[in-house]
Parts: structure tokens; sequence; C-alpha cells
């Protein structure tokens, strides 16, 4: 009996996996504005992440002081609201914890005048109450009242009503994803941290903190957890066809540690291929929304994901075949 390759044995392997809903948990958009309201201009760091994670932990603390966190699974007993938003790893007694909530802010502007404008996203992930979302929305208004910054600069933040973020569609027929880092992304793989945009690093990051939300939202593991290992290995299976990714030295003001801190980062592009990319899509779908690597409150990991087709070798063969006169009538190729 002749044996089988051992590829084709692999691309078996990986097809048997049944691909599932990545994430069943409700996502909540809030768009948010701010306005420049001061006569002289508002200098900005070029990543500003950093700034607004700490300037809603500040207002959180005041806004939402007497607030209890939501009822959500393993949550310490006592614990409020502002507490568990900037340290879920300390909430839900687990180094592997992640915070239920993104932020979204590309803009590379560094300079805001009079009257200009700099928009963004907060994404809430999970059972949020009503309450807990209308505390959110005050905490980010009132930023705007305390000021940013080290000299706290008077601005305006307005907030949307809250929208529900649906499920992101894949297309019909793809064999290629790009993707683009639209913020630094921090990436750590089996311990490791990363110097390119990897992708088994990337979809392994995706699957771990899809994993993560279900078990301290939900209090349980998604349906397709039990398979969590062979899917982690059958990211291994990703190739990469072109990289263009570059180091980013992070540098950004701690106001609760009073110094700069340093963070090494990579930024850039990669287009991947792979037979086990339309197992993986559906993660590597939700990228935008959950941000890739860590910590993505403080606006890191956001990207773009872009779907392609790669052209068979012989419509590449094709298109560089040099032009021939009609064919002869013996000529075997000749329609």
């Amino acid at each position: 009996m002749p044996s089988v390759p051992t590829h084709a044995r692999r691309r078996t392997q990986i097809l048997h996996l049944v691909a599932a809903e990545p994430l069943t948990l409700a996502i909540q958009r809030l768009r948010w504005t701010m306005t420049n309201v001061e006569a002289h201009p508002l200098d900005l760091p070029e990543w500003k992440g950093s700034m607004l994670h700490g300037a809603l932990g500040w207002a959180l603390a005041d806004v939402a002081a007497a607030a209890p966190a939501p009822t959500w699974p393993g949550l310490q007993a006592g614990l409020g609201l502002s507490g568990m938003l900037q340290d879920p790893q300390q909430a839900w007694s687990s180094p592997l914890a992640t915070a239920p909530w993104t932020l979204r802010c590309a803009s590379t502007t560094r300079r805001l005048h009079t009257g200009e404008r700099l928009s963004g996203e907060l994404l809430l992930f999970g059972p949020w109450p009503d309450w807990a979302v209308a505390l959110v929305v005050e905490a980010l208004q009132d930023i705007g009242r305390r000021g940013l910054t080290v000299t706290r600069r008077t601005v305006r933040i307005e907030v949307a009503d809250p929208e529900s973020v649906p499920v992101p569609e894949l297309p019909a027929r793809f064999t290629t994803c790009t993707l683009t880092t639209c913020t630094p992304c921090r990436l750590k793989d089996r311990g490791e941290d990363c110097r390119g945009l990897h992708p088994a690093a990337i979809v392994r990051s995706l699957l771990r903190r899809s994993r993560q939300l279900h078990r301290q939202l939900l209090g349980g593991d998604p349906d397709w957890a039990g398979r969590f290992e062979e899917l982690s290995r059958a990211c291994d299976a990703l190739t990469v066809l072109d990289e263009d990714a570059r180091p980013v030295d992070l540098d950004r003001w701690s106001n609760r540690q009073h110094r700069h801190v340093r963070m090494d980062a990579v930024a850039g592009t990669v287009r991947f291929a792979g037979e086990a990319l339309p197992l993986l899509a559906p993660w590597i779908a939700f990228a935008p929304i959950l941000h890739i690597g860590r910590q993505p409150t403080f606006g890191l990991g956001q990207v773009e994901v872009a779907w392609g087709r790669r052209r068979h070798y012989l419509d590449r063969r094709s298109e560089t075949r040099p032009q021939q006169g009609p064919p002869h009538e013996h000529d075997p190729e000749s329609p």
C-alpha cells in the first residue's frame, strides 16, 4: 500500500477540525470624538492609547467610585467597576485574565489645533448592564473636564449612543490574508517576544483572548475550546508570503509610576497563506475587534485585515509568456 505524503496527512488532519464561531459574546461600540476647545494647540503623543487609558482610569475612579462590578463569573467579591476595568488579573485572580474592553484610536496626529477633532472607539465585550455602560460614557466625558496630558488641557469629548458590533463576515473564496497594523503591537508567543509579524503568533493570541473572554464573562469555555491545542498547532501551517515589519520603541508616561516606561513593539504588514487559513479565518476576522498581542486597552495591536486570492501558477505563466503569431494548423495547443 503506497504511503501518504506527510503534507497530505497534515492537510487531512487540519480539514477534520470543524470550525466554530470564535466569539459568542455581545460586543458594544462607543464612538467618541474629542475637540480642542482651548485657544492654543494641544500637543499629543504619537500613539494616544496610553494617554487615554490613564485618563479613563482616573475618571472611572471618581465617577464610578461607589459602583460595584457587574456580576460576572469568577470576579472577586466586593470589587468595584473601576478596579475591574483597570486590573483584570487581580479582579479575576488569574495571570491569564484579559480586560473586557478595547480602546481604538489609530490617529498619529501630534497636534490638535483649536476646533480640530480626534475620534476613536471603545469596545465593550460581554453582557454589560446598562448602568455600567452609562458610567463608562460619563467617565469618557469627564476626561475632557479633567484635562489631558501633564498640562491638564481642557477638551470636549462627545460619545455617541452604544451600538452593537456585528460578527465579521468572510468572503466566499480566499487563499491569502493581509494584516496591517494601525497601531504598534506587542506579540509574545510560547514565552518569547516576537520581533516580527508572525502569523502563528498573531492567530494564537486571538485564540487565547477569545477563550479567556468566554471564561471570564460567561463562566465557561466556548464550544471549540476542546480543540484549542489542535487549533494552536494548526497555526504553524500558516506561511508568510510577504512581510514588511519594523521595530517600534514605545515611550509612555506612567502617572502611577511617575516615570517614562519604554516598551518594545512592532508595526507593519504581513501577507500569509497556508492550508490552515480557511480553518483559522474566523478568528483572524475578529482581529480588528479584539486586537492582537498585549495591552489592547492601551490601543495597541489595532489592525486591518484584507482577504485575497493567489493566482494559479499557470495564470502567472501565461502573463509572462511572449506574444506569438497565430498558431499553425498542426499546433496541438491551438483552439
